[in-house]
């Protein structure tokens, strides 16, 4: 008992230290504009007049004749959010018949005749598809992308356009702040935004239920980018109850893992890619291994494992012939078709690369000669990462050289991370990865990643610090040198607003207990550790967690007269980050409680879980409803 009131009392005076002179302790970040690229000066500067004035315009959204409907998602988000910043009606209109004109008042999205007849030369070749242009000539201003019939650059756009605007900002899927005025200044636009990460997607079950939400953070589906994305899709393409039966030599003795040598199932796998392609407009395809360890070990395969270097060797063999085939398919069938890119899963048996030390013990790619088509890529998963240190830390070595093997065996391009940021046996508590993030998703970038799907909890609801981490994750995705600590105070003001100091001290409580725990006893930050077993979590720590957000409570009382509905939803916010808490009490500590409190713990631990689509307490158990009955028993 006294060693751990002696541990947090050594906890809470480091946080009297570091979180309450916010400035002294924040991480030595570059500065948030490093990562942003220019078409000049790149900058945004207030001209003369205005964009709205007295909720009029005469600006009109110009879009190209033929879009197919993601400028208009664009143009529309533009009106939406103008709407209700000025009370402003913005028509759309397409770019039939429109020429440019100094004083022209258009915001042209896209490669418009609009843009054709300003004479701007905009050099987009080295864009990829979440990069953008804002540019400004005469009395117009041009949003563009890199032309592509996939780019989702004009969106970004558009949103860094009202960010600039209007002040827009989206810190979760019910907290938009914007300025209301009935005018919007003119302003004069000289940007060029390179993204960190060309396709980001943080899997949280709030953010992936909800694709408006999704693409305000600037995220992407899976289905927006891939025809087929995830683990498992090779046994699907080649289903044993389809073809076991006539072809049982394509399928080792128990039916789970495909024969990859054998040229038969080759081509009809082949066949199967063709129409996945043909039957979608994405162009990114995955042809994961199943979730499992088995794999097939005839003479065969393994004589091709041992020419390629082992399982990934001929996973990235097999996929490299499927490319080759389907690559000359497509030459004369599509030739029109932006490139298509066929992926494989480094994951489990196959993540370590197919790759061999040279003399000056680099790596090298395992069999000499073989160039991958540089239409082949990996996904490349991190299971056994401990997450609660950066890549680049002496504890994920092995993780960081076989992804720099990989790198080197592709020539640092195709790289796609499928990474993680949740511990999946305790979705009840807060994960030890916030200081760690930064150099994690550095790395990622560093070797030219250019796809990061980020998997949280999926399947539910998350009950610690969710809209943060989701926030947090989508803007390091974007722009990776932003200042750490800037976002998260920023994102703490205005979600938590009058409570936000103590949200932050109990933020900042939970991580520096969890940094003790690592230093001194062991808790390390996989995906699976037990950082939800008792020993963590000692009463003395529980009650001043406890404690923290009852003076949260308190901080928003006055609102209960002067803004009701304002003191409902920080109410809620509140009792979001109170179910840790709850749990622990009634898991650990219920003795020390009276029957109200316990009941009361209970209808709100059952009560929040619900509003908050809170369904598992780890991963795949949908036990929330269950968990509650056992404690009222």
């Amino acid at each position: 008992m006294r060693k751990h009131i002696k541990a947090i009392a050594l906890v809470l005076a480091a946080i009297t230290v570091c979180s309450f002179t916010l400035v002294g302790c924040k991480s030595k970040n570059k500065d948030s504009s490093s990562n942003t690229d220019s078409t000049g000066n790149n900058e945004v500067v207030v001209g003369e007049g205005y964009f709205v004035e007295n909720s009029q315009t005469d600006y009109v959204i110009v879009i190209p004749q033929n879009d197919s409907g993601k400028y208009m998602t664009a143009a529309s988000e533009l009106a939406y959010f103008w709407n209700l910043a000025s009370d402003v009606n913005i028509q759309t209109v397409t770019d039939l018949e429109l020429d440019y004109t100094d004083t022209a008042n258009y915001i042209s999205l896209g490669n418009t005749s609009v843009f054709e007849g300003s004479s701007m030369k905009i050099d987009v070749s080295d864009m990829k598809k979440s990069d953008y242009v804002i540019k400004s000539k005469g009395e117009s201003v041009f949003i563009l992308d890199n032309g592509t019939n996939s780019s989702r650059g004009v969106l970004y756009g558009v949103y860094k356009f009202l960010e600039e605007t209007i002040g827009y900002k989206v810190y979760a899927e019910d907290e938009y702040v914007y300025e209301q005025s009935d005018d919007i200044e003119y302003m004069q636009f000289d940007l060029k935004q390179k993204m960190s990460v060309e396709a980001r997607n943080v899997a949280f079950y709030t953010v992936m239920s909800d694709s408006l939400y999704n693409s305000r953070l600037g995220m992407v589906y899976e289905a927006d980018e891939w025809i087929i994305f995830g683990h498992s899709q090779m046994i699907h393409l080649i289903r044993y109850d389809s073809y076991g039966a006539s072809h049982p030599e394509w399928f080792t003795p128990d039916g789970k893992s495909l024969c990859l040598s054998n040229r038969e199932m080759l081509d009809e796998m082949i066949i199967k890619v063709i129409h996945y392609i043909n039957a979608s407009d994405r162009n990114r395809i995955m042809i994961g291994q199943p979730d499992h360890w088995d794999y097939c070990t005839c003479e065969n395969c393994t004589a091709l494992m041992n020419e390629y270097g082992g399982y990934s060797g001929i996973s990235l063999w097999m996929v490299n012939e499927i490319a080759n085939a389907v690559d000359a398919y497509l030459a004369v069938n599509a030739p029109d078709r932006e490139p298509v890119y066929y992926y494989i899963f480094a994951y489990q048996q196959s993540e370590a690369p197919p790759a061999k030390r040279n003399e000056q013990g680099e790596w090298a790619v395992y069999k000499d000669g073989f160039v991958p088509n540089e239409h082949v890529g990996i996904v490349y998963a991190p299971i056994g990462v401990d997450f609660s240190v950066g890549l680049t830390d002496k504890l994920n070595t092995n993780a960081y050289d076989a992804l720099k093997g990989w790198a080197t065996v592709l020539g640092y391009k195709n790289l796609s991370v499928w990474s993680y940021c949740t511990n999946f046996s305790n979705y009840l508590f807060s994960y030890n990865n916030f200081a760690s993030l930064q150099d994690t998703y550095r790395v990622y970038t560093d070797f030219g990643c250019d796809y990061v799907f980020d998997q949280g909890p999926t399947e539910t609801g998350y009950a610690s610090f969710e809209a943060l981490r989701i926030y947090l994750q989508s803007r390091l995705l974007m722009d990776v040198e932003q200042n750490v600590e800037d976002i998260v105070v920023d994102f703490m003001q205005n979600y938590y607003k009058e409570a936000w100091n103590e949200i932050y001290e109990y933020y900042t409580l939970v991580n520096t207990w969890y940094q003790f725990c690592k230093d001194t006893m062991g808790m390390r930050g996989t995906i699976y550790f037990g950082i939800g077993d008792r020993q963590y979590w000692p009463k003395e720590l529980v009650d001043e967690l406890s404690e923290i957000l009852a003076r949260a409570m308190n901080k928003i009382e006055p609102l209960q007269n002067e803004d009701p509905a304002m003191y409902n939803k920080l109410y809620d916010r509140i009792m979001h980050e109170s179910l840790s808490t709850i749990y622990m009490k009634m898991t650990f500590y219920k003795e020390y409680y009276s029957t109200s409190e316990i009941n009361k713990m209970i209808d709100d631990f059952g009560y929040y879980c619900g509003k908050f689509n809170i369904f598992c307490t780890r991963e795949g158990a949908m036990d929330i409803d269950s968990l509650v009955a056992s404690w009222r028993e």
